[in-house]
């Protein structure tokens, strides 16, 4: 299954979330056998939130897992020092 997270990120909050994000939501993830596919942020606007969007490839328990691990609610905590909204959409393959 991919997981597509969509995060509008708090103005100045970019490298704070940046870290979050590698010190636990990767490393959690990676032992879940979660692979990132991409990670993008959209270019600077000022007219438009900061914006990042991360697709990775998870197996079926993937978030369950997440959830369960014992760094999840720090994890969430510091992540909701940085973000206004956080978007999860599960997906799988359509076209071959």
């Amino acid at each position: 299954m991919y997981i597509k997270a969509e995060i509008d990120i708090r103005e100045g909050e970019r490298d704070r979330l940046s870290r979050v994000i590698s010190q636990y939501y990767i490393p959690i993830m990676k032992e879940a056998g979660w692979t990132l596919v991409v990670s993008m942020l959209n270019r600077d606007n000022p007219l438009q939130l900061t914006n990042v969007w991360d697709v990775g490839v998870s197996p079926d328990e993937g978030i369950a897992f997440l959830k369960a691990h014992k760094k999840y609610p720090e994890m969430k905590k510091e992540m909701g020092k940085s973000t206004l909204k956080e978007t999860l959409t599960f997906m799988e393959d359509w076209l071959p």
